[in-house]
């Protein structure tokens, strides 16, 4: 999905200053290629315990279980364009 939103939309994070605010835009999901494919491969065996065992079981897969659930995910890269941009806007709200 991220390379169809690059092509489709845009950038999957930016920034904007607007009436002296800065507002950042994150990507919580800016995983790299290998993660999303090993997201998925996990989903699609969460997926198949729910609908073979139930919501119980689902419940201790690893799909159910992952960090990105909870926390979202972060590049190098993007947290490095989000304090550049910081820093280039610090007189902004």
């Amino acid at each position: 999905m991220q390379g169809v939103w690059d092509d489709r939309i845009g950038p999957r994070y930016y920034h904007f200053v607007y009436k002296n605010v800065l507002f950042l835009v994150l990507d919580t999901e800016d995983n790299t290629p290998e993660r999303t494919q090993e997201i998925f491969e996990i989903r699609k065996a969460g997926i198949e315990v729910y609908m073979n065992e139930g919501p119980e079981a689902f419940a201790e897969t690893a799909y159910a279980k992952l960090p990105e659930k909870s926390s979202g995910k972060l590049t190098v890269e993007q947290s490095n364009y989000l304090v550049g941009a910081i820093a280039a806007n610090l007189d902004a709200r």
